[in-house]
């Protein structure tokens, strides 16, 4: 998540949703870096495994000292849930992210993990786009993009970027939070060959897994409204 206090703005960051990009893009604006910075080093080191299973104590202390704290002072991580931020406080920033069609994230999480040995998905990758569903993103509830911007089936967000249309509907967006549109230089663009496909029944599956993100991506391309 990235905030500035100063143009009172918050981007929520969904991983493998062009995030890094727009980071890249707005990173002079973002005048919370050393909180953040710090806040990412604790959720680092304080982590414990056991029985394979990674503890993240680090993060939980940081979420409970960031109820006390004003937005801007607060501890973030980089894939931050808006939900967990001060509903009251929220309402003076303007808040946007980007959706992309599930499916395809989902491809891109699992080549991501597939090339990442030190990523939290790995040793299930290896096994196959099939383990990786069912063991890792189902069994261990990965957050779906839905997850990130909403509270109780409410949308927490003033508006949507649609990964289809990210330079169109970035410009669109800045020219709001910075009144000048920026054109996106795009970061982390992989072009992966010899591509595994889900079968039929693990592709419906996915659908019911983030059938939530099915339907605010479905709307948004109807251009539909949806906040």
């Amino acid at each position: 998540m990235l905030i500035s206090k100063r143009n009172k703005f918050i981007f929520v960051h969904i991983d493998k949703n062009g995030g890094t990009s727009i980071r890249n893009s707005l990173n002079k604006y973002h005048d919370r870096k050393g909180i953040f910075l710090l806040s990412n080093k604790i959720d680092k080191i304080f982590r414990v495994k056991i029985f394979n299973r990674n503890f993240l104590l680090g993060r939980y202390i940081l979420n409970f000292l960031n109820k006390f704290l004003k937005i801007e002072n607060n501890f973030l991580s980089y894939h931050h849930r808006l939900k967990l931020l001060n509903k009251n406080q929220m309402k003076k920033y303007f808040k946007f992210c980007v959706i992309r069609n599930p499916i395809d994230r989902f491809y891109s999480l699992y080549y991501h993990n597939l090339s990442h040995k030190h990523s939290s998905g790995f040793i299930f990758a290896k096994k196959g786009i099939s383990k990786f569903l069912n063991e890792f993103v189902i069994k261990k509830k990965i957050y779906s993009q839905a997850d990130y911007i909403t509270d109780n089936g409410k949308i927490l967000v003033d508006d949507l970027i649609l990964f289809d249309r990210l330079d169109k509907d970035y410009k669109r967006v800045t020219k709001k939070i910075i009144k000048k549109k920026i054109s996106l230089i795009h970061l982390n663009k992989k072009k992966i060959n010899n591509k595994q496909k889900l079968n039929h029944k693990d592709l419906q599956k996915l659908k019911r897994y983030f059938r939530e993100d099915f339907k605010i991506y479905k709307l948004l391309m109807n251009k539909k409204n949806v906040i």
